[in-house]
């Protein structure tokens, strides 16, 4: 009967301790933040597109630019793949000296992001260059993805 009883014990205590401290220590979750719609530059998208695309390494470019950030994808083919990292230190420098300071720019290389660059910039253009919650959201993962 003592055996039954330190047994029970001995099972039932951790048990509650755990079902004790974790019911008050859940943070409240606060609902998300409706975002506004955001005015994208179009006409510096197409500037820094241009600036990069004249870069002989470049094939084909994208621009996207929203609040201070500049995203740029960059399609590179052939032997200038070796060089990758070179040729975005001189693409960044080459939209430093168009774009203003106050802009971060990311820059990648990437096909996937490329391609998803892409589609951003399209659905900005289909709502008159102006950037949804939605498209802002997936921006500013693109953004992280570049780590830049």
């Amino acid at each position: 009967m003592i055996l039954l009883r330190a047994a029970a014990a001995l099972f039932l205590i951790p048990l509650l301790l755990a079902a004790g401290c974790s019911s008050g220590l859940q943070p409240k979750s606060q609902p998300p933040q409706a975002k506004t719609p955001l005015p994208s530059d179009l006409s510096l998208a197409a500037q820094v597109k241009e600036t990069v695309e004249r870069h002989r390494a470049v094939d084909q470019a994208v621009a996207v630019v929203l609040k201070e950030d500049i995203s740029v994808a960059i399609k590179v083919s052939g032997f200038d793949r070796l060089r990758l990292k070179q040729i975005k230190q001189e693409t960044s420098d080459l939209i430093r000296k168009t774009a203003p300071q106050e802009y971060t720019v990311h820059i990648t290389t990437d096909k996937r992001i490329f391609r998803d660059l892409s589609k951003v910039l399209s659905d900005i253009e289909a709502n008159g260059g102006v950037a949804t919650p939605k498209t802002q959201d997936q921006l500013a993962k693109l953004n992280k993805d570049m780590h830049g």
